[in-house]
């Protein structure tokens, strides 16, 4: 969150502190469910790999080394028959992987990559896997190469897995969650998540590939923003996939508070202006980006591709303020998990009121006077939110 005015940037400096210091808040677990325990629960068993067709390709968080990836038949409820594992591999030091199936398939199956350990491509630093990673895939022929595991697989499997539970087919609820997750990042139509390893190095900016990749980069840099120690800070992949499941991106799942990470709660703009925040830090700062000597203008057009996908999605609340409207002296956004009213208030400046729980007695004020001091020159008489940016902005 910003003022967009070259005098006010210590405003914008710590309301930008703000939103990404507060992707998550931290609470006691209670009765809320815990993230990345809706498909394995610890029961994915490593088994001897078969002797039908080759199952091949890689993990990528960044790159993730000796991660264990499993496979197993799709039930019709979307959940994997864990009875009938049918091969297991482990990544190289690349993230590849490569072992046989056994049969029979069925018509859908799902790899599950659990454990190993990646470089950051946000802050180079050596991160535990916690979140296991899943990937759907439609069929099985003669080989399967070339499969990607990553973020976006997982959030599709996670998306698709609540609506076959909830009655479609398991065809109909894997071609809708797809649809989902690439509307809401701008991925070309019809783009095959199964298929698409992401790409950091600078000659393939303007791929899909390459839009993958910034996709991942800005979810690492969110995770790097939490905290928390490297060997626990990955399990906001798991908060976030929980988080899309009943398709929205409100910071909860069918209606309960995500925890992760030993009790820490999923913000509720943790998948939207959050999100975008990060993505705005990781082409500014990223690892990949400045070890690749990539400019934030070598990737304008795709980080905008981001923004506007993510503002337009379905899975983002209107509620969020990413495409929040305003009368002129009264507007609506949120950031860092809260939603904030902010109120044109003349010679005070401009107010802040957190509303995220319209029914506290003594909601959180915030008042930016300083605004309407004679270093200005003038009262503040309106707030505009400034949309499509890479994160919400006030004027």
């Amino acid at each position: 969150m910003s003022f967009v005015s070259g005098k006010w940037n210590a405003a914008r400096v710590a309301m930008s502190a703000v939103a990404a210091a507060s992707l998550m808040a931290c609470g006691g677990a209670g009765d809320t469910p815990t993230a990345g325990t809706a498909f394995c629960e610890g029961s994915c068993t490593p088994v001897a790999s078969g002797t039908g067709p080759d199952f091949e390709g890689a993990v990528v968080l960044g790159p993730v080394t000796g991660a264990t990836v499993t496979v197993y038949p799709l039930k019709s409820d979307g959940s994997p028959d864990l009875t009938n594992p049918l091969g297991t591999g482990t990544t190289d030091a690349s993230g590849k992987f490569k072992f046989k199936l056994k049969g029979p398939y069925g018509a859908h199956v799902i790899a599950i990559a659990t454990g190993g350990t990646y470089v950051s491509e946000a802050d180079g630093k050596t991160v535990t896997n916690k979140s296991d990673l899943r990937v759907v895939i439609t069929s099985v022929g003669s080989s399967v190469a070339g499969i990607a595991v990553t973020p976006l697989t997982d959030l599709m499997a996670s998306r698709a897995k609540e609506l076959a539970r909830t009655g479609k087919s398991l065809a109909d609820a894997v071609t809708e969650a797809e649809k989902l997750v690439t509307d809401t990042y701008g991925l070309p139509a019809g783009t095959s998540l199964a298929k698409l390893i992401p790409a950091f190095d600078k000659t393939k900016i303007g791929t899909p590939e390459f839009l993958a990749g910034l996709i991942g980069g800005a979810f690492e840099m969110c995770s790097s923003k939490l905290g928390l120690s490297e060997s626990v800070r990955s399990a906001i992949y798991a908060a976030i996939s929980d988080d899309i499941s009943d398709g929205v991106f409100d910071g909860k799942k069918a209606g309960a508070p995500i925890t992760f990470a030993s009790g820490s709660i999923l913000g509720s703009t943790a998948g939207t202006s959050d999100f975008l925040s990060c993505l705005s830090s990781y082409v500014a700062t990223g690892k990949s980006i400045t070890d690749n000597s990539i400019a934030v203008s070598d990737v304008n057009t795709q980080t905008t591709t981001v923004r506007t996908s993510v503002s337009g999605s379905t899975a983002t609340p209107k509620a969020t303020g990413l495409s929040a409207g305003s009368s002129g002296a009264i507007t609506a956004l949120a950031y860092g998990g809260k939603q904030w009213l902010f109120i044109a208030a003349r010679s005070a400046g401009v107010v802040a009121i957190d509303i995220t729980d319209p029914t506290a007695a003594n909601p959180t004020v915030k008042k930016f006077s300083a605004l309407a001091t004679s270093a200005m020159g003038n009262s503040v008489g309106g707030v505009v939110p400034m949309l499509g940016a890479d994160h919400p902005q006030l004027l």
